[in-house]
């Protein structure tokens, strides 16, 4: 495949031709977030550079090699697939012809220690019959659940999804559509509140896992994900998730912004800008190189981008004490086998 990136000891490119005259936007990080920020920016009429410390893109969904193994490294399915087809729509073009989705059935297969499993399936009647098998006294429950992850869907994702929360007039605008969630119970909670079977309570509780959330302490506005998922599915990339990563790299390039890997960002440069507000100017590498630019997006973790690239005196609110009293999950412990063989039950 043609390389799409710029390989390991390249510079990243330079600002750019003097007669192209549009602003200049570095992307920190080429996580799905990041390369979709870049897609968005192009499209908008930027010049976008992604900056990469990895030899190779995709961040959290980096591909590792081993021993002619193939191990994606983070995520593994896709519950939102809009998203990433807005992405290609935006640039007038199609998803499916550089990725391919396919619809998992089941969506997952749930095994518990005394070797019973619950296949949890996008269909109504396949659920309900699942819940059967274990505990037909849930049903009336289950619709309940149902309705109640619905209404965190409309209140949630559809009405709070796409607000940044960046001052204090969001959170209070936010506040009637989280009382109607009655969003400071856990997920757990209310799972537990409509359901009695030990092993269902389970099966209906475990989404936030794979964000690295606990079930007895998030909010139940995660409730949304399971109604996200009945009306979009769980799919698949064929390929691994490194195809999805290069799907959107390719995409890129076909905008002509290049990925830049081996580009470590030590610093975003801040200076005071107008109103006395402080503005991100560009970037210095961890060679010491120098990048000017008119916008700077970090898709690097939050705490990481607050405590290591932007000096102290830029940022009263994050201080380096309030970012390291703050509590950070791991997400998921996973381990990577490579087998000979395939496994059909699993």
């Amino acid at each position: 495949m043609k390389q799409l990136y710029s390989q390991p000891g390249e510079a990243p490119p330079a600002r750019g031709e003097a007669h192209d005259r549009r602003p200049l936007a570095l992307v920190i990080g080429s996580g799905f977030g990041g390369l979709a920020a870049a897609i968005r920016l192009s499209v908008r009429g930027w010049r976008v550079q992604v900056l990469e410390k990895l030899d190779a893109p995709g961040g959290r969904a980096y591909v590792h090699r081993q021993d002619g193994y193939t191990f994606d490294a983070g995520p593994t399915i896709v519950t939102a697939p809009f998203l990433f087809e807005e992405l290609w729509t935006l640039c007038g073009e199609r998803m499916a012809d550089d990725v391919e989705l396919r619809l998992m059935d089941p969506f997952y297969r749930i095994r518990f220690d005394d070797g019973s499993h619950f296949d949890y399936r996008g269909s109504h009647e396949a659920m309900r019959a699942e819940i059967a098998r274990f505990a037909p006294e849930d049903l009336p429950g289950y619709e309940t659940l149902v309705a109640e992850t619905d209404k965190c869907y409309r209140l949630g994702f559809e009405g709070l999804g796409a607000v940044a929360f960046d001052g204090l007039g969001d959170l209070l605008a936010a506040v009637p559509a989280m009382t109607k969630m009655r969003a400071w119970r856990s997920l757990y909670a209310v799972v537990a509140s409509h359901l009695k079977n030990d092993k269902l309570r389970t099966v209906m509780s475990f989404h936030p896992l794979l964000i690295g959330g606990n079930p007895f302490a998030v909010t139940c506005v995660y409730t949304l994900i399971t109604s996200l998922e009945r009306r979009w599915g769980v799919h698949y990339a064929m390929g691994g998730t490194g195809a999805l990563v290069r799907g959107l790299v390719q995409l890129l390039a076909r905008r002509g912004v290049p990925v830049c890997c081996n580009a470590e960002v030590r610093r975003i440069e801040v200076e005071p800008g107008g109103g006395g507000r402080p503005r991100a100017t560009g970037v210095t590498l961890a060679n010491g190189a120098r990048l000017r630019a008119d916008l700077v997006v970090s898709n690097a973790d939050t705490a990481w981008t607050y405590r290591h690239l932007i000096e102290p005196q830029h940022r009263r609110h994050w201080t380096d004490q309030r970012i390291d009293k703050g509590s950070y999950s791991m997400s998921l412990f996973v381990w990577y086998f490579g087998t000979r063989k395939q496994y059909h039950d699993v």
